[in-house]
């Protein structure tokens, strides 16, 4: 029995204008009703989430950062986990030297393409790299996972985000699920991109949008609809509500 439902945001809750619809609101509320845990997993940062959550009164735990930043219903953080400032150094060095475009996120700010004078002083939850072409991406990903020194994934396929090694959406729903007693065996998940991979494989119902990058449906249990289609309540339909009426 699913018990917790992990949904990202962008490519999936989300459509193109980054707006929730109707029919995706809907599906949340009747889930949150039969007593679902609706989790909202994303690689956004929390500031970016929260006015998302606030629309769908969602009170339950957040997953952010790609799982390198989790907060209770409170909306206090109760786990984070940072890439060190060496690394952040070495990375911003590395994409100077190749002219790539990239960004920093810490738990307060974001940096585009700078790099502060006071680094050391920073919590560093992820970094990003923009490429120009999916084939540049797809060649730089490859390298930087073999360094072993990353958690290498992407939101879109011109775009890698670097976090600590072995943090992860999965990691971070594994440790909402004992925070409250539910094993990954009752979750079901809900992605569009290389950041769910491991979230997917991992939940009892692994979910791809219909707009997922191919990889991702590939080795997901069922791909839905599209971001644009009301993807994430056609799923939550199928599988929980089974309601006529919403489709």
């Amino acid at each position: 029995m699913i018990k917790l439902v992990a949904v990202d945001m962008d490519g999936t809750l989300l459509d193109t204008n980054k707006q929730i619809s109707s029919a995706n609101k809907g599906a949340i509320k009747a889930c949150i009703d039969q007593g679902i845990r609706i989790v909202l997993s994303t690689g956004r940062p929390f500031s970016h989430v929260e006015p998302y959550a606030d629309e769908l009164k969602l009170n339950n735990f957040f997953v952010t950062a790609n799982g390198g930043q989790i907060l209770n219903m409170e909306k206090e953080v109760i786990s984070q986990h940072f890439l060190s400032a060496n690394h952040l150094l070495r990375l911003t060095h590395f994409c100077e030297t190749k002219k790539l475009r990239y960004w920093a996120l810490t738990t307060k700010e974001l940096f585009k393409n700078q790099f502060p004078v006071n680094y050391m002083d920073k919590n560093w939850l992820k970094f990003g790299i923009r490429l120009d072409t999916e084939k540049e991406a797809d060649r730089l990903r490859k390298y930087l996972t073999e360094t072993n020194l990353y958690e290498v994934s992407n939101t879109l396929p011109t775009n890698i985000e670097l976090n600590p090694l072995g943090i992860n959406k999965a990691t971070g729903i594994e440790f909402v699920g004992k925070q409250i007693g539910i094993e990954m065996n009752e979750v079901m998940a809900i992605g569009d991109a290389l950041n769910d991979v491991k979230l997917i494989k991992k939940a009892k119902l692994g979910i791809a949008m219909g707009n997922a990058q191919p990889s991702v449906r590939e080795i997901a249990d069922f791909v839905t609809k599209d971001h644009n289609n009301d993807g994430v309540a056609f799923a939550l339909n199928k599988y929980i509500l089974h309601d006529n009426k919403l489709f």
